[in-house]
C-alpha cells in the first residue's frame, strides 16, 4: 500500500467515525479528539486529512445531502402532475427527516467558525439537492423567469422545512407523524393551486 492509499484509508476512517458520531448524537458535543480516538489516529493525523473540524463536518454533510437527494428521488415523476410531484417531494423530505433526524439536523445546525465562508463546492451540492423542486414549479408557472422560480423554491422549502422542524422539535403543539403528513400534503396542494390561479 503506497502513501496515497494509506492517506485515503485514514481519511475514510476519520470520515466514518465522524459520520457515526453525528448519526448517533448530532453535532452536540462533537469534538475532533473524540473522532480521532474512534478512528484510531492522532489528532495531528486528523488535521492532516482535513483542514479543520468544519472541513470534516462539511464533507459529512455533503454525503448526507447525497443521501437526501437519493431519498427524495433523482428526477420528478413525469407521470404525475406538478402538484402531485410537489406533494411527493414534501412527503419524501419529511420521511428523511423523521428516519434520519440527527443527520438531517446536522445540515442546518452547523455553522462555520470565525465567519469563514461556506465553500462553493458545498453550496453547489446544496443547490443540486434542492433543485428537484424547480421542474414541477416551472410546469405550474412556465411564464416566470428562472430567478422568480428559484425564489419560489426557497420559499416553499422554507415553509415545508419549518413545518417539519417545529413538529420534530416538539415546539408549540406537535402532532403525530401521520397527521403531519396529511397537513403537509394539504399545505403543498394549497400552495400549488394558488400558483395555478395566478396563471
Amino acid at each position: 500500500m503506497n502513501r496515497n492509499e494509506k492517506r485515503n484509508l485514514l481519511k475514510q476512517r476519520i470520515f466514518d467515525a465522524a459520520f457515526r458520531r453525528i448519526e448517533k448524537n448530532g453535532l452536540i458535543g462533537l469534538r475532533a479528539r473524540d473522532i480521532a480516538i474512534e478512528a484510531d489516529c492522532s489528532l495531528g493525523s486528523l488535521y492532516n486529512a482535513y483542514t479543520d473540524l468544519d472541513d470534516l463536518i462539511l464533507n459529512v454533510n455533503s454525503h448526507i445531502l447525497m443521501m437526501l437527494s437519493e431519498s427524495i428521488g433523482q428526477q420528478p415523476a413525469e407521470n404525475l402532475d406538478p402538484e402531485e410531484n410537489l406533494r411527493l417531494l414534501a412527503q419524501r423530505y419529511m420521511n428523511f427527516a423523521y428516519d434520519n433526524y440527527n443527520l438531517w439536523t446536522s445540515l442546518f445546525t452547523h455553522t462555520m467558525h470565525d465567519n469563514t465562508p461556506i465553500p462553493d463546492w458545498y453550496l453547489d451540492r446544496t443547490n443540486e439537492t434542492f433543485s428537484k423542486v424547480i421542474a414541477p414549479l416551472l410546469r405550474l408557472r412556465p411564464d416566470l423567469e428562472q430567478e422568480e422560480v428559484s425564489q419560489m423554491v426557497r420559499t416553499l422549502f422554507s415553509a415545508v422545512h419549518g413545518i417539519i422542524a417545529i413538529n420534530l422539535q416538539e415546539r408549540f403543539m406537535s402532532i403525530s407523524r401521520g397527521a403531519l403528513e396529511e397537513q403537509l400534503q394539504n399545505f403543498v396542494s394549497i400552495y400549488a393551486k394558488g400558483l395555478t390561479v395566478e396563471t
